[in-house]
C-alpha cells in the first residue's frame, strides 16, 4: 500500500464497470448541452470520460470506505458536493491518477473559490484499469481555498497548467475529522456562532428579531 495513504480499497469488478457507465452518461449529458471539456489537474491525453471513470472509481471506494450512499446522478452541475456523511457534513472527493506523493488540487473558479461548496474535501488516488484505489485524508474547505494554498506548481515543482490550490497528502487530516472541527454559523447573518442548537440565532440577530 502506498505509505501516504489512510487505507486501500479493493473495487469489485461490477464497481469498475459502473464507474466506466457513469463517466459515459456524465459525458453524454454534457456533450448534449454543449459544456465545454475541463482538464484541470489531469493527464495531458486522457479523455474527460476516461478522466470521470476514474473520478467515479474514486468516489465509489470512498463510499464503501465510509460506508455512505453515493449519488449516481450524472446530470451536467457547477458546483455542489459527492457525499453527505452520516454526520450532515459534506464532502467532495478529489481522484488523482496514481502518485507517489499526491496532491489534492482544487480549481481556482468562481464555483471552488468561494467558501460554502462543501465543508470537507477528500483525496483518493487510483488508476483504472487497477481496481486498487487510495484513501489519503481530508482537509477543511476554508483551509485549502485560500491565498496561501493557491499555488502554480504541485507540490514537487511540476508546473501546473494554471494557478489552483493545492495541498500535499502530508497536510491532510488522516483521520476522520471530530465534530469540533466544524464551524456552525448563525441561521440569520451567516457570520457568528449561534449560542444555542445548530441552525439558532446568534445572540446579535435574536435581539433584532424580538425588537421587531
Amino acid at each position: 500500500m502506498d505509505k501516504n495513504a489512510i487505507c486501500e480499497i479493493t473495487l469489485y469488478d461490477f464497481e469498475v464497470e459502473l464507474a466506466t457507465l457513469l463517466a459515459k452518461r456524465k459525458n453524454e449529458a454534457n456533450r448534449g448541452v454543449g459544456a465545454k471539456e475541463t482538464n484541470f489537474g489531469s493527464v495531458k491525453g486522457v479523455s474527460s470520460e476516461v478522466r470521470d471513470a476514474n473520478s467515479y472509481a474514486g468516489e465509489i471506494g470512498y463510499a464503501r470506505i465510509r460506508n455512505i450512499s453515493m449519488d449516481f446522478n450524472t446530470a451536467p452541475r457547477k458546483g455542489g458536493f459527492d457525499f453527505k456523511e452520516r454526520d450532515g457534513r459534506t464532502i467532495d472527493v478529489k481522484t488523482r491518477r496514481f502518485l507517489k506523493n499526491p496532491d489534492l488540487v482544487v480549481s481556482n473558479t468562481a464555483t471552488h473559490s468561494a467558501l460554502g461548496h462543501c465543508d470537507y474535501y477528500v483525496l483518493m488516488t487510483g488508476s483504472l484499469p487497477s481496481k486498487d484505489f487510495y484513501l489519503h485524508g481530508w482537509i477543511r474547505e476554508k483551509d485549502i481555498i485560500s491565498e496561501t494554498m493557491l499555488s502554480g506548481e504541485f507540490s514537487d515543482g511540476r508546473k501546473m497548467e494554471r494557478p489552483g490550490y493545492v495541498c500535499n497528502t502530508s497536510e491532510m487530516i488522516k483521520v476522520y475529522p471530530s465534530k469540533a472541527d466544524v464551524v456552525v454559523r448563525c441561521a440569520c447573518c451567516r457570520e457568528n456562532t449561534p449560542w444555542g442548537d445548530k441552525g439558532a440565532l446568534c445572540r446579535s440577530c435574536e435581539d433584532m428579531m424580538c425588537s421587531r
